[in-house]
């Protein structure tokens, strides 16, 4: 029994040594990577993830769209997969009138025939409450309507604005009313180049900034130079014609005759 006492013991030692010398050796190499550095330790930064902006139930297209595609990127930001920790990470970036009606919609989910238990369920009671009815329908109205009145990039930002709503719309047609929007010079410049798709229409009119610019300063000065009157200017020393007056007439007449 004393010999089997001594030697737990001894093996007991032994692993202690091993255990120690396992921690310095993993400082030494550790030493040896913070000398090979310059005496630096590199240490990975944490990111801290934004988060999203709260939605306050606007009725807007863009704006619902915007909000949810920003919750998505903090979930995957922020590594999160849990379907029912997605809703509840979700409804914290509510505020306001929208909070109430996302209370209400959970006190009364058990009566409610599409219960909310994933993200999808979440962007799918959202946007039946608060995204606005006839949005394709008010954007091609819109986009009929549109056209060029001050510069290019203010056009482009326009239509763009207004295709994000449009869903099914062909490229020709989509080509055709950007096309149509334009200013008259503008737009045979494009044909001029024979542009065949929308992304080509584009990526042209850009360049066509700089002739934008020669063009209204030619035009202003057309229209300036048009306004003015040409007047006789006077010259130096030149006598103001004399005027007879119409009275004395007779009486230069009446000399006459004597």
């Amino acid at each position: 029994m004393a010999s089997t006492s001594g030697e737990d013991a001894s093996r007991g030692k032994d692993q202690d040594v091993k255990d120690l010398s396992g921690e310095l050796g993993a400082r030494l190499t550790l030493c040896e990577r913070v000398l090979a550095n310059g005496g630096v330790v590199h240490t990975q930064a944490k990111i801290k993830v934004p988060e999203p902006k709260s939605f306050n139930g606007g009725r807007d297209a863009k704006v619902i769209d915007n909000f949810l595609w920003q919750v998505e990127q903090y979930f995957h930001a922020s590594k999160l997969t849990d379907e029912q920790a997605k809703v509840s990470t979700a409804a914290m970036f509510l505020s306001d009138d929208v909070i109430l009606w996302w209370t209400r919609r959970m006190g009364d989910e058990q009566e409610e025939e599409d219960p909310v238990h994933t993200w999808k369920d979440f962007k799918r009671e959202l946007r039946r409450q608060f995204f606005p009815e006839d949005v394709e329908y008010q954007a091609r109205k819109e986009l009929r309507a549109l056209t060029q009145k001050g510069t290019i990039k203010e056009y482009v930002q326009s239509f763009t604005s207004l295709m994000l709503c449009i869903s099914n719309m062909t490229d020709e047609d989509r080509l055709f009313s950007f096309l149509a929007g334009l200013r008259p010079w503008a737009e045979q410049e494009l044909r001029r180049r024979e542009v065949k798709t929308l992304v080509s229409a584009l990526s042209t009119v850009e360049k066509l900034t700089e002739y934008e610019r020669r063009n209204d300063s030619v035009n202003k000065v057309s229209k300036k130079n048009n306004g003015k009157t040409n007047f006789k200017k006077k010259e130096k020393g030149e006598k103001k014609p004399r005027v007879k007056d119409a009275k004395a007439r007779p009486e230069e007449k009446k000399r006459g005759d004597k």
